[in-house]
């Protein structure tokens, strides 16, 4: 076994082992629902607007991505996570969102899946978005946090920085 993949069975025993196990999805007291929508466009902020019909006109609904911080395009790797989003997610295509809550603003926070792929667990794998250790607390935050591990590792997107901060510290100044 190469000293990279010990590191990798390493650092997944340790998440395991010392991450407690959440008894249920983090929204437990919210009701999800599951929506079948078509993206209209994704702002600065990396902020999804899609409506129930293809080319509607009626007012979109406004998605952020559940348990994971993106670097709007004024940050570093802002720009190639917005151009990841915009590539993945072209207008009219067809999402599915588990929406798992919503901000004072009305945004909804939800888990966004393109063609039976996690969007959210994408942006993490690439590097492009780490997890929001405050608010992801559901079970399938433990693969995040493997994930986004691994992308730090092998020096992916915003991991490939030579920073003394964290990302979700660059709001902070």
């Amino acid at each position: 076994m190469t000293n990279k993949y010990a590191q990798i069975l390493i650092f997944y025993v340790f998440v395991m082992v010392f991450i407690p196990p959440v008894k249920s999805f983090a929204w437990e007291s919210y009701i999800a629902e599951t929506l079948v929508l078509y993206v209209q466009k994704i702002d600065e902020a990396n902020l999804v607007y899609a409506a129930k019909k293809q080319n509607s006109k009626d007012i979109p609904l406004i998605i952020r991505f559940y348990g994971i911080g993106i670097p709007t395009t004024k940050q570093p790797f802002g720009f190639e996570a917005h151009n990841f989003l915009i590539n993945l997610l072209p207008k009219n295509s067809k999402i599915i969102v588990t929406i798992v809550g919503k901000d004072d603003e009305g945004i909804l926070n939800a888990l966004v899946q393109y063609k039976d792929h996690s969007v959210n667990n994408g942006l993490v794998d690439q590097g492009l978005a780490w997890v929001e250790r405050a608010t992801c607390k559901a079970f399938f935050c433990r693969r995040w946090y493997i994930q986004e591990h691994i992308a730090l590792k092998d020096k992916r997107g915003i991991w490939s920085l030579n920073s003394t901060r964290t990302p979700w510290q660059w709001g902070t100044e």
